[in-house]
């Protein structure tokens, strides 16, 4: 009785089961029969895992291997370098220097193809302390203002950051830097937000990768000098004469406040309190000040001359 059970599981659907059959040797014959042929793949790219948060690589690190595959034609006509699949586990490395040997179980492909060859067969990693480090951001112009313009202030918010990567790389970053804030023609300040970046390539910022810059520009100092500029006494008792009476001024400041300045906003003063008449003449330095609405934006330079002749006489004053 249990024969019959058997035989009758056997032959139930036959037709279908003969064509399933077939079709699974046929596959089988695409897939492992016929001709095989070799092909390498370059360039394989290389996956590092489980490396610890506290460790790094650094150096030239290999990250990318030639793999050499053998399978029939049918599989190699699809094959591509997407689907091989090399995976290392980090997990175990220490501090120092680690060969890791790229064994064929460590390389994943398809169905039907079979690793031969790999090229290198053994990886040579540097491993280091992770190290986080404060740098500061340093504005990276281009250009020049307006004829006449210069650029007064810049301001970044932030202006540091944080950088990340092996210790003695970190180590040789002494600053971060912006994307080109052009300058060039500017007559006005201008704000925008730009791109950091550091220049070691496995040294990497942590967080934010942008920073608000704020540029100022006003008008740029130029120079001129101002003559006849008259000499008058401070805390004067007797009569004095100043030789000569007047003087010229050399004086920096914005072009827009040179075009509107005026003589008489310049003062040149000689201190002659306490100074007893004599025939003999003093000999004195003039101090010059300037009206107290330009006082802060002009710059002297020179005064000429530097020293006069004062004579006093006898005679005093009218207060």
């Amino acid at each position: 009785m249990r024969k019959l059970k058997v035989s009758r599981a056997i032959f139930n659907n036959l037709p279908l089961k003969l064509v399933s059959l077939a079709l699974a040797f046929i596959l089988w014959v695409l897939v492992l029969g016929g001709k095989r042929s070799i092909i390498e793949f370059k360039d394989v790219p290389l996956q590092f895992k489980n490396l610890s948060p506290a460790m790094s690589l650094i150096g030239d690190t290999v990250d990318a291997v030639n793999v050499r595959l053998q399978a029939s034609d049918t599989i190699l006509n699809t094959l591509s370098t997407g689907q091989i699949d090399i995976s290392l586990d980090l997990s175990n490395v220490t501090y120092g220097e680690q060969y890791i040997p790229l064994t064929f179980d460590k390389i994943r492909v398809p169905f039907g193809a079979e690793v031969i060859k790999v090229t290198p067969p053994t990886i040579r990693l540097l491993v280091e302390r992770k190290l986080e480090k404060e740098i500061p951001i340093v504005p990276n112009f281009g250009g020049s203002p307006a004829p006449g313009y210069k650029l007064i202030r810049i301001s970044l918010n932030p202006s540091r950051v944080t950088v990340t990567g092996a210790e003695s790389e970190v180590q040789e970053v002494g600053e971060a830097t912006t994307d080109l804030i052009p300058l060039e023609g500017r007559k006005q300040g201008f704000s925008g937000v730009v791109n950091i970046a550091v220049a070691h390539p496995n040294v990497s910022i942590i967080g934010q990768r942008t920073t608000q810059v704020s540029v100022e520009i006003g008008a740029a100092n130029a120079e001129m000098t101002l003559s006849d500029i008259p000499i008058s006494f401070r805390s004067q008792i007797y009569l004095a004469i100043a030789e000569p009476a007047a003087l010229s001024v050399t004086i920096k400041a914005p072009s827009e406040i040179l075009q509107q300045i005026k003589t008489e906003q310049i003062r040149a003063t000689v201190n002659v309190g306490g100074l007893k008449p004599r025939l003999q003449p003093y000999i004195l330095s003039p101090e010059v000040s300037f009206d107290p609405s330009l006082a802060d934006a002009i710059e002297l330079i020179s005064i000429s001359p530097e020293k006069i002749t004062v004579r006093v006489y006898a005679e005093r004053v009218a207060k």
